[in-house]
């Protein structure tokens, strides 16, 4: 039991990781080319 519940969390987690690093990426890229006024949207 506590191996598949570890399977499962890591593919989770793994999954989770690599959206949020890909979200981050794309963040920074619009950050470079937009600049000071991609800050206005941020709360």
């Amino acid at each position: 039991i506590r191996q598949r519940l570890a399977i499962a969390l890591g593919s989770i987690f793994g999954s989770a990781l690599v959206i949020v690093v890909a979200v981050l990426i794309r963040e920074r890229r619009k950050i470079r080319r937009s600049g000071v006024s991609s800050s206005r949207s941020f709360p």
